[in-house]
């Protein structure tokens, strides 16, 4: 278990103030245009984290240059520290439940919208759940004479879970959402000869 104790800025980051235009849940089609407080927060707890990983190495007697890997991960980070956003703010309390936000809303007389305060919070429990691949493989060759090789390398992550949790709230799960792809990969092939090396690689990203 490891525990990370909040940042300097994360307790005393003097606030900043701007105006923050969105659709209020409790007014439906009524747009609000309230004061966007952001800042730290010298409430905040240290967050704590657990870290779980498996691994298997692979090297086939046939091809002694040709490897594969595999690794499992899984990290849990309890009152973890963030800041959320005003939007995230207003759907987590109003829509998801996570009654704790709507502390940081604040109404009007007239129940609108006056102010969001973005600060520096605990969530209480964030998850990242995945899995990681890899296969290298390289070899001396002979086409143009000199000391000549060739290597090529894949890498995939799999993206299983990125969860966050506040209390009242339903587990959200971004994997395969916004910038949260379930799929990024990355391949390259390079070939060698003595101080000469050419490289190609290409990138894949999972559609979200």
């Amino acid at each position: 278990e490891h525990m990370r104790r909040a940042g300097l800025g994360h307790i005393t980051q003097g606030a900043g103030f701007n105006l923050q235009q969105g659709q209020d849940p409790l007014n439906p089609g009524l747009a609000y245009i309230p004061g966007l407080t952001t800042g730290g927060n010298p409430d905040i707890r240290p967050e704590l984290s657990d870290t779980w990983t498996v691994g298997m190495v692979f090297q086939p007697d046939v091809a002694n240059d040709l490897n594969f890997s595999v690794d499992f991960y899984e990290i849990k980070i309890t009152d973890a520290i963030d800041q959320l956003g005003a939007l995230e703010i207003i759907d987590r309390c109003y829509i998801q439940g996570a009654t704790e936000l709507c502390n940081l809303i604040e109404r009007n007389d007239q129940g609108l919208i006056r102010s969001i305060f973005n600060l520096y919070i605990n969530i209480s429990e964030t998850v990242t759940k995945g899995v990681d691949l890899e296969m290298s493989y390289r070899r001396p060759i002979e086409i143009f004479g000199g000391d000549e090789s060739i290597s090529v390398r894949f890498f995939a992550n799999y993206l299983d879970e990125i969860s966050s949790a506040f209390v009242g709230a339903e587990i959200l799960n971004e994997a395969g959402q916004l910038e949260y792809p379930k799929w990024l990969t990355t391949a390259s092939f390079t070939y060698t000869n003595g101080p000469f090396r050419m490289n190609w690689q290409t990138r894949y990203r999972d559609k979200t």
